[in-house]
This record gives C-alpha cells, structure tokens and sequence, in this order.
C-alpha cells in the first residue's frame, strides 16, 4: 500500500513538472510571437527533430502566402527560392548545421505568391543540444528589395559617371573608385588602393591637399580645392576635387573632374588676352581702341585712352559711353554716340568725326568708328569702339583752306595772269586776269598744257619748252616772253 502510495505521488509529481513545463513552453512561445509581431521581418522557426517550419504573421503579408497554404516542413521553404541563388543558399545553411556553426545569413531571392521575386537578407542562429547536435533554428527574413534597387542604381551611376568617384577613409587610402580613375590617371583601381591618396598628389599641391583633408575632419560639411595628381605615366593631371565627410560611416566621398585641358585652354586664353591687349596697348598714342557690350558699357580700353583721359580702367570699366569724362560733356555728342551704339547693336557699322574731352578738360578731334562684333550666328556679341586722333590733321585741313582762300583773293585781286599747272594729270588752271587778257571766257581756256602750248606764238614754242625744262630738270628759274593768240587771233 506504502509502495502504490510513493507511485502516485511519483506520478503526480511528474504530471506537475510537465504541466509546468508546458507552461513554460507556452509562455515562451507567447514571448516569441509577441517579438515576432514587433518586427516588420518575417521570422521563422525550424524544429529540426520534428522537421516542422513554423512562420510569423509577417511572413503572410510581406509574401502574400495565406496560412492554409504553408506546408509545414523545410522544403516547402526551398521550393521557392530562386533556382540561381538555392544552391547556394542551401550549401551554405547545411554547412553551418553540420559545421557547428551558431549562426547563418545569406541574400536569395524568395518567390511572392505572385510569382515575383524578392530579394530577402536572411539571418538566422543554430540551437544545438547537449550532445552539440542542432536541433533548432530561428531567424528572421528582411524584404531588402528597395534597398538593392537603389544599390543598382547607385552602382550604374558609379560605374558609368564621366567624373571620378571614390571613398577615402580616415586612414588615408582609397577604399572605392569607379573606372574613371583608370581612363584618367592609368592605374588600375587596385593599383591605386595600395597607396595612400597623398602619395599621388604634386608636391607643390600636398601641403594645401592636407588642410582641405583636415578641415573635412573638422566637420566642415563640404570641401572643394584643385590639386594635381600623379599618372601613370610619371606625368600630372589637374583635378578638381569636391569633398564631404560622412562621420556614421567613417568615410569621405569625393567628386573629381580632370580639368587639365580647361586649365590649358584658360592660360592659352589668358596669353592670348594679354598678346591682344599688349598689341592695342602698343598701337601709339593716336589710336584708341576698346571693346563694349551691346548696350553700349565698356569691358575694356587700352592705355593710348586711358592715358589721354588722366583715368584708370576702373574708373570707366561697366560704364555706358556716353557718361564717361569724354562724352558727357556735350548733350549733342552723347545723342550722335547713342545712336551709333544702336546702330551697331544692330549689326550695322558707324563712323564719324567728333570733339572729345581729354585730360584738364582740353579737346580733341577724333576719327571715331564703332564695328558690330558677331559669334557664328551671327549675334552681335561686342561692339568695338575705335578712334584716330585727327587733331593735327584737322588743323593741317584748315590751314590749308584759310591759305588757298588768301590764295584766290590774291589771284583775284591781281592785275597778273596767273596760271598753275599739275605735272601728274597734265591740267591747267587760271587765273581770271588771264581770260580777261586773251578777250575769252574762262570755258574758253585750255585745260591741258598741250592745249595752252597750242595758243602760243609759233616762234615763241621752242623757247618756252626750254625753259620750262631747265627749270624742271636744273632747277633754273623759270622766266620767259611769249605771245598768246588773242580771241581776234592776235598776238
């Protein structure tokens, strides 16, 4: 009786321990599926002794899959995993089960009820028993589909991007470059993430190379400098660099651009400039030249106007025409320099004789022009101003008529016969007094010297020939007597 006793409490004891343990196990699972439902992953659960696979709820609505239509063992899980990725994966998950591994993760594509794919990061943990045996595995399937969208991208972009794209780390190396770095500098990409980055730059540019890389340290958000960087050839590129530093990752990514070929255009342009202003600069102190906008403002004047107006470039350089110190002076010669600017924006040329005001408010005759400047369309781009001090020939001009005028007064005030005659054109001209002698009109005379010869005495032709060419040739002074026919045909 004792004995039958002691059995049943045995057996009661027994029952307690496994209804304790059920509930245990109960309020483990409830633990789990509480945990599962805080995650947006799908999480799984492999009871490898009973080969029965159990999934969260968020497996169902991540995949579309109903309860109904999970079966329950391992396969079920492989049959729908992409046919390029399951060899893979499986030989991978076997050999952390059979290796005594604890955990596993892999990327596959997993097929949706709708027969696409989706691309699942996979990471799991291996429960073993005493033995060391697995007899359980819990992981946890992450959609990573976007992100891998985006990575693609990103990857395209990096790859085929027309500037030079990399990661640096704090250590100084390259830890990413796309293939433009070959193309430009001609080492390969592992090549280049042998050596630190600095080793690559010009000598000259590594002092300024290393305070951009610091201030990038110092949280400055974005870096840009230029420096020149080491081919393969022993030869030297110039980049421009834009830097950020991204602290999370440790990282610095950097934009570059060879700009070689622009920094030798722009100091091929910058020489050429400077031939161009050196060759208008040396003109002489009479011309003036200079380049405007179509508006009429000026970009630029050379020194002969600068020089001759007591002012720098400056003073003028942006101003209209027609306010600057030798144009604004007269209403009347800022109208006709307006109009020209007009003209020319135009596409028309202009020129014209105008006073400009010089240094200590003196006054100067210019010979000015204005000529239309056109790109390959035919866009007018610049004007080009350009002008001649004419002054002395403008007071050459006058002086010559104020003496041909005393000239003709004196002829026409004369009681002489005066008569001029041009070698080159052989033309005769006369005074008055000389068709007044001759009883003719002045359409009468004639105009060539043959035809003046022709009036003269026959016995006076030879001498008169003679001397006038001893005085052409000998320079003897010419002074003869001869007799000219009369409109009665007297001598």
């Amino acid at each position: 009786m004792e004995s039958s006793d002691q059995s049943r409490r045995a057996l009661l004891g027994m029952l307690e321990d496994l209804q304790q343990a059920e509930a245990a196990q109960r309020k483990s699972l409830q633990r789990f599926e509480i945990v599962s439902r805080a995650t947006n992953d799908a999480v799984w659960d492999w009871d490898m002794e009973k080969d029965t696979l159990w999934w969260s709820e968020n497996f169902l609505s991540l995949f579309g899959y109903f309860r109904s239509e999970i079966e329950p063992g391992i396969e079920w899980w492989i049959g729908r995993i992409h046919r390029k990725d399951l060899k893979r994966v499986t030989d991978g998950i076997y050999a952390v089960i059979n290796g005594g591994g604890e955990s596993w993760s892999d990327e596959y594509r997993f097929r949706h009820r709708d027969g696409t794919y989706a691309e699942i990061l996979d990471r799991a943990f291996v429960v073993r028993g005493a033995s060391g045996r697995a007899i359980r595995m819990t992981g946890a399937m992450q959609d990573i589909t976007a992100r891998k969208r985006v990575e693609r991208e990103y990857n395209r972009i990096f790859m085929l991007s027309p500037d030079m794209l990399c990661t640096c780390g704090l250590d100084g190396y390259f830890k990413q470059l796309n293939p433009r770095f070959e193309t430009t500098l001609g080492f390969t990409v592992e090549e280049l993430k042998r050596e630190p980055f600095l080793s690559y730059v010009h000598p000259d540019d590594l002092a300024a190379t290393e305070r951009g890389v610091a201030r990038l340290g110092a949280e400055e958000a974005t870096v840009d400098f230029v420096n020149r960087y080491r081919t393969k050839e022993g030869l030297y590129r110039w980049i421009e660099w834009s830097a950020t530093y991204f602290r999370s990752e440790r990282l610095i990514y950097g934009v570059a651009r060879d700009i070689t070929d622009r920094k030798a255009g722009d100091e091929a342009l910058r020489n050429s400039e400077k031939r161009l202003r050196d060759l208008i600069n040396g003109l002489g102190p009479s011309i003036f030249v200079g380049l405007m906008n179509p508006d009429g403002t000026l970009v630029e004047v050379n020194q002969s106007v600068l020089q001759a107006v007591g002012l720098k470039l400056e003073d003028v350089q942006g101003m209209p025409i027609e306010e600057t110190y030798s144009v604004a002076y007269s209403e009347d010669v800022k109208q006709k320099v307006r109009e020209t600017v007009l003209l020319a924006a135009n596409g028309v040329p202009s020129r014209f004789d105008a006073e400009m005001r010089v240094a200590e408010n003196r006054f100067i005759s210019i010979d000015f022009s204005l000529q239309p400047m056109l790109d390959d369309n035919g866009k007018v781009v610049f004007l080009v101003p350009s002008g001649v001090d004419i002054t002395e020939r403008k007071s050459a001009e006058k002086s010559l008529r104020e003496s041909e005028e005393r000239y003709r007064l004196a002829v026409d005030g004369s009681f002489s016969g005066i008569w001029d005659w041009n070698l080159l054109t052989h033309k005769v001209n006369y005074a008055p007094r000389i068709a007044e002698i001759l009883g003719i009109t002045m359409a009468e005379l004639p105009k060539t010297f043959d035809g003046f010869t022709d009036r003269l005495h026959p016995d006076d032709r030879v001498a008169t020939a003679a001397a006038i060419q001893a005085h052409l040739q000998e320079h003897v002074p010419y002074n003869v007597e001869y007799r000219m026919r009369t409109h009665s045909g007297e001598y």
